[in-house]
């Protein structure tokens, strides 16, 4: 879906059309924008969801007061909310609201407006949205919360709030991982730590066997080496069921560290009671 608000793309698909253009128009001819937005705006999105991306609230208000329902869809079920929210417009998000949008509303493909501001790393989006009873639980395609985007897409800033509100540091995605293995293998240092701090299982295994500290030394991340050390991960875990080429069945974080010829983690491993 090329055109879904998720995915950075241009609202206009002929390539002529710029944001400051656009800008342009909007300030001067009010109903001529608006006219263009429903003959040509990509993906047919109705002109209320286009101008919740873009963050103008006089266009928005205008069109609600025309009649519009603020929990209208568009072809793939996604609202203005989804939309303004994916693009943190604050003031859109609370002026949807305070109208009635439904802040737990679904696309088809599972999106949500909390979803969204967390795929976005828009912090306060996603704080306003929570203060208004967004579901921290609902799950996005192949299981991903809001929290587990967060955590993936390294936004420090969300991951807290979500932590807060009952985000669980241990609950896998339907891949079988856990939040600390996602950040682990996406070298957010300091998410890694937020989440050990809140309970996150240093020396989680998923079902091949493969934990945090195995990860860190297959990627040759020692700042992240020396986090897990320090909250007790266990050196000698061995990998269970071979994952690729990058984990092997029956190896040891320091055999993996050795593989990938990571001499600063093997002797840190080394150093922290690692056998041979």
């Amino acid at each position: 879906m090329a055109c879904a608000p998720q995915l950075d793309v241009p609202v206009w698909s002929n390539g002529h059309m710029t944001p400051a253009m656009i800008a342009r128009i909007q300030k001067r001819h009010f109903l001529f924008a608006f006219l263009l937005l429903t003959l040509y705006s990509c993906h047919r999105a109705p002109p209320l969801h286009q101008y919740a991306r873009w963050g103008s609230l006089d266009h928005v208000q205008f069109i609600v007061n025309q009649g519009d329902s603020v929990n209208g869809v568009d072809e793939d079920g996604r609202t203005a909310l989804i939309y303004a929210a994916r693009y943190g417009q604050e003031e859109i998000i609370r002026y949807l609201l305070s109208k009635g949008a439904d802040v737990n509303k679904q696309a088809q493909d599972g999106d949500t407006p909390l979803i969204s501001a967390s795929y976005g790393c828009h912090a306060k989006s996603a704080e306003i949205l929570l203060a208004h009873g967004a579901d921290y639980k609902v799950h996005y395609q192949n299981g991903w919360t809001a929290f587990m985007l967060a955590v993936s897409q390294g936004c420090t800033d969300i991951v807290q709030p979500l932590l807060e509100a009952g985000s669980d540091p241990n609950k896998e995605i339907a891949e079988g991982y856990s939040p600390l293995i996602v950040a682990v293998a996406k070298g957010h240092t300091s998410i890694v730590k937020t989440l050990l701090d809140a309970g996150a299982d240093v020396n989680y295994k998923g079902k091949k066997g493969i934990t945090p500290l195995i990860v860190a030394a297959q990627k040759g991340n020692l700042k992240i080496v020396e986090v897990l050390l320090n909250f007790g991960a266990a050196v000698d875990s061995r990998v269970i069921a071979e994952e690729d080429e990058a984990f092997r069945a029956g190896e040891t974080a320091l055999q993996v560290a050795r593989r990938n010829h990571h001499s600063d983690i093997e002797q840190i491993l080394l150093a922290a009671g690692a056998t041979e």
